[in-house]
């Protein structure tokens, strides 16, 4: 049968871009590994690329692509980092593959999620469900600053066909481009004459929306160890408990100067943890460095890892998990704020541990992989 004008169209916009989005590669896309790699990165580090305009928009500046299939193998999770100047807006849109959050790291937003919207602050994050539409603006006198964390890959091929690596002056993008692109993305975006495949049909239950600033959420205290003094406390901000998340994971906690987090591997998730503040020492497998504000670790399953707040201030950082599982241990090993923390025998920390998923190498416990 004769393919028609529209089609033979269509079919060569998706050439075009797919062609863009992996204009990084050489060759065709390798085979998934069997496993993802480890990462220790600063703020600037990752796949630098820089948006191509629409036909009479300005320069749009750039974004960083960091943790992805094709950077370093992640089934799981998908991290990019970008930035809002004032005025700035992402467009309404939805995902209809992955639940995703937005971390506010400079400036005030203005989010619209749903039926919901609210200013968030440095600090504060997004919870958005999947098929739910949500749309950004910078509503302050500085740029805002933006993480975005995908609970599975799909969306960095939407980023890469409406970009170009830096270093390459960006073309403009049409519509029927941005379409493509979109589709590549599993998004649809309103204002785009995409059809939305929720139209008529009953959302099923799933996860909450959430826009909470920076202190909001479930707070609680450690529990310290005998010999250990008050150890402060941390947020769980999203997990099955918190917003019926099956997906995510997420809490913020600090390291005081000198404060570790002992050797310890996750067994059913990946991780990913933001350094919002200070400096540490990371130690992930057979890899170490330091790291400073805006640098992240990537974890993946079945992996040592030990961090410790190597300078002089309070260290601030968030963790996201790939699926549920460690908030068990973290509440395990803590009290509601409020509450008067009990201290914690080694026999109570390896029930934690086992609840959690996960095993530390001090501890006595079982290595499963070894």
């Amino acid at each position: 049968m004769r393919r028609s004008v529209l089609e033979i169209a269509a079919a060569t916009l998706v050439a075009v871009c797919m062609s863009q989005a992996q204009s990084t590669q050489v060759g065709s896309t390798p085979a998934p590994e069997a496993s993802a790699k480890p990462l220790l990165l600063e703020k600037n580090d990752g796949e630098q690329r820089l948006w191509r305009p629409e036909a009479g928009e300005v320069d749009d500046g750039g974004f960083i692509l960091k943790v992805t299939p094709q950077s370093n193998g992640s089934q799981h999770l998908m991290l990019s980092t970008g930035d809002m100047p004032p005025g700035a807006a992402i467009p309404t849109h939805k995902h209809l593959e992955q639940d995703e959050v937005v971390l506010i790291e400079r400036g005030t937003v203005h989010a619209h999620v749903g039926d919901r919207e609210r200013d968030l602050h440095a600090g504060g994050m997004i919870f958005i469900p999947a098929h739910t539409w949500v749309s950004l603006k910078s509503i302050g006198p500085e740029t805002a600053s933006i993480v975005a964390i995908f609970s599975a890959p799909g969306f960095e091929d939407h980023l890469r066909c409406e970009s170009v690596p830096a270093g390459e002056k960006p073309t403009t993008i049409s519509q029927a481009e941005e379409n493509v692109c979109d589709h590549l993305g599993h998004a649809v975006y309103r204002g785009r004459g995409e059809k939305d495949p929720d139209s008529g049909t009953t959302p099923e239950a799933g996860a909450k929306p959430l826009l909470l600033e920076k202190d909001e959420g479930e707070q609680r205290t450690w529990r310290p160890e005998p010999s250990e003094a008050a150890l402060g406390g941390f947020i769980i901000k999203v997990s099955p408990k918190n917003n019926g998340s099956q997906h995510l994971v997420l809490f913020t906690g600090d390291l005081a100067p000198g404060g570790a987090i002992p050797t310890h591997k996750h067994l059913g998730q990946d991780e990913i943890l933001l350094i919002e503040k200070g400096t540490v020492h990371a130690r992930l497998g057979n890899r170490e460095g330091d790291l400073h504000a805006g640098g992240m670790v990537f974890i993946p399953a079945n992996t040592w890892v030990a961090v410790k707040n190597i300078g002089t201030e309070t260290e601030n950082d968030l963790a996201i998990f790939s699926a549920p599982g460690f908030e068990d241990h973290l509440r395990c090993e803590s009290v509601p704020a409020g509450e008067k923390p009990t201290t914690i025998s080694q026999a109570e920390e390896n029930v934690c541990d086992h609840l959690g998923h996960v095993v530390y190498k001090d501890r006595g416990e079982e290595d499963p992989k070894r």
